[in-house]
């Protein structure tokens, strides 16, 4: 005769999971000595009974390496960096002592434009290499294979520049600097200082590129550039370095609204446009950046 459900001796159960259970993320039905699972594999079953149920507490708290977000406190200064301090020259002391003087951290977009100028200035020395010269070369060369830039509009826009006595803008600078890393090859005579070597020449014009995007965000300059910089990667054996430049690129590019899909719409305002060289660019450069992606 069957005894009823009630009548059945209720084995006794943990407090916890078993460890076993606990690491495979499976149900334990936490019976004495062992559960199911670990009797059926003749597994030693082992209960945590010290720590207590609860769901609010996990073994493992991932957050406790995380550093508290908090202003930092005003570190303290001590007595012999005080008396240091007295002989140091004091801001105060300068020639324009008004109370609104720039920090030397916050750099105006036109100390940005006068820097990279003397950068590329700089840059044409070591190379021995006039702005003419780095012209030449290019267009003569690199233009040929790849027209991403109006030989008439660029030496406009540098006429135009020096005849008015300005600076030029930053992305133009940048610009120049990109073109003169694509035509001096790895062992050209004209670097004859050891300083102007093949890696300080990029490490600069990567150096103005940010600059110069952080100054002035975008622009086609910009991203004539950027795609002369990815190209010297390239060839240079930098995958790595040359994806992120083309990334960055065909980002700037989609800014501007430059893609395959608006070649249509240039090509169409081509002819009542008063930019023509511009729109050639641009279009140009459409065309280039898609090309050059399915390298990267």
């Amino acid at each position: 005769m069957d005894l009823p459900d009630s009548t059945m001796t209720d084995t006794k159960r943990a407090q916890n999971v078993c460890h076993a259970c606990m690491l495979r993320k499976k149900a334990c039905d936490k019976a004495l000595p062992a559960c199911s699972f670990c009797a059926s594999r003749r597994l030693r079953c082992r209960y945590d009974i010290s720590v207590p149920k609860g769901k609010d507490r996990r073994a493992y708290n991932a957050g406790r390496h995380f550093v508290p977000l908090q202003s930092p406190s005003t570190p303290s200064v001590s007595p012999q960096a005080k008396a240091m301090t007295r002989h140091l020259p004091s801001p105060k002391s300068q020639k324009d002592p008004t109370p609104t003087q720039h920090s030397s951290l916050y750099v105006l977009p036109q100390s940005v434009e006068e820097s990279l100028n003397q950068l590329a200035h700089h840059c044409t020395e070591l190379t021995k290499l006039t702005y003419d010269n780095i012209l030449d070369r290019y267009f003569q060369a690199f233009h040929t294979w790849l027209p991403v830039v109006s030989p008439d509009s660029f030496r406009r826009e540098a006429s135009r520049y020096r005849e008015e006595g300005r600076l030029p803008p930053a992305d133009f600078t940048v610009l120049l600097l990109a073109m003169l890393l694509i035509v001096l090859p790895a062992h050209d005579p004209y670097l004859r200082s050891p300083r102007a070597s093949q890696e300080f020449l990029y490490t600069t014009t990567k150096s103005a590129f940010s600059q110069a995007q952080a100054s002035i965000c975008t622009s086609l300059r910009l991203v004539q550039a950027a795609l002369l910089i990815a190209l010297r990667e390239y060839t240079s054996v930098r995958p790595e370095a040359a994806y992120i430049s083309m990334m960055t690129c065909a980002g700037l590019a989609r800014t501007l609204g430059i893609g395959i899909t608006s070649v249509r719409t240039t090509r169409d305002a081509q002819k009542t446009s008063d930019s023509r060289l511009e729109t050639m660019e641009r279009e140009n450069l459409a065309w280039a950046i898609a090309i050059l992606e399915r390298y990267e």
